[in-house]
């Protein structure tokens, strides 16, 4: 508690120093010490990483959490390669390592030069998940699209997808799992039904994908499945603030739909909502081209959306005319 609340001298009082130390050395005893010099930002990083050492040739083992605190404490004074050096000697003599510290591992090979390894420590994590119940996971969004990219590099789509549906099980925020990656390489590799699938799950649970995947996702999905679909998935985008990803053809494609199964509302809405991307001129002329010869009352519809939703209704205007 006092290591906590960053009271060390007080802490270092309690347990004595030297020979001073006012406790033998058992277990118990080693993981204060331990705690002490993590909690300590004075202690070198090479001290600390050589202390835990010692400590375990020593016969005593560090806990769950104080290993899983000394990698990360030995990365942010040390950098990676000493943390994974010190985790690499710690595992070797037996230490267990915790799910956490396996994820955290992940995070730092990923960062390493031999990026690859991170697949051998995200599969000794997958292992050790299948066996246990675990509370809330953590891996930040950069190193989730990392490990995708080098599952899909390395072991292909197939692989990928299995860790992908893994990792959507556990106890771990949704919108740190990069479901626009997914998506594109799922459609680029024909497997329409699973993009689909993945598709459906980011609009019902309003999960931001990339902007990479918003642009494959809507040339795909806006382009194949029904129009209230379609319209649904615009909404979707412009919930997470990803509208401005979709490309004038497909906003094109989407107006015509709707007007051809009379559903004015949602035309209406799209053009509404349109109207306040600047730069989404193009949709307009296109539109204009589609439906001034032979469908007026659409043409005016349309006007009308626009001119109520833009702040430059003159310059609006002209561009129409």
């Amino acid at each position: 508690a006092l290591c906590a609340i960053g009271d060390i001298d007080a802490a270092k009082a309690i347990c004595g120093e030297g020979d001073a130390r006012r406790f033998p050395i058992n277990n118990l005893t080693a993981n204060m010490l331990l705690e002490i010099s993590l909690s300590d930002a004075s202690t070198d990083p090479r001290q600390l990483a050589a202390d835990a050492t010692r400590m375990v040739s020593d016969g005593f083992t560090p806990s769950l959490r104080l290993f899983s605190q000394l990698v990360n404490t030995l990365w942010f004074r040390g950098g990676a390669n000493l943390a994974l050096s010190a985790y690499e000697n710690l595992l070797a003599a037996g230490v267990p390592a915790s799910v956490g510290l396996l994820l955290k591992v992940v995070q730092l090979r990923l960062r390493s030069s031999n990026r690859r390894l991170a697949l051998d420590a995200f599969e000794t994590a997958c292992d050790r998940l299948r066996s246990i119940d675990v509370g809330r996971l953590y891996l930040d969004d950069k190193s989730m699209l990392g490990l995708m990219e080098l599952l899909i590099d390395q072991k292909g789509i197939y692989a990928a997808l299995r860790a992908f549906e893994f990792l959507q099980g556990l106890p771990i925020n949704q919108s740190s799992l990069p479901y626009g990656l997914m998506i594109e390489h799922l459609i680029n590799s024909s497997l329409f039904d699973r993009a689909h699938s993945l598709i459906r799950k980011v609009v019902q649970n309003d999960i931001c994908v990339s902007s990479q995947g918003a642009k494959v996702s809507s040339r795909y999905f806006l382009l194949t499945s029904t129009v209230s679909d379609a319209v649904n998935f615009l909404r979707y985008l412009h919930r997470t603030d990803s509208l401005w990803n979709v490309d004038v053809a497909t906003v094109d494609s989407v107006l015509l739909r709707c007007v051809e199964a009379r559903r004015m509302a949602d035309f209406k809405w799209i053009c509404e909502v349109m109207a306040k991307y600047k730069l989404i001129v193009p949709v307009w002329v296109r539109a204009v081209d589609r439906f001034a010869p032979s469908n007026g009352y659409v043409l005016l519809e349309m006007v009308r959306a626009i001119l109520l939703n833009v702040d430059r209704k003159s310059a609006a205007a002209v561009t129409l005319l």
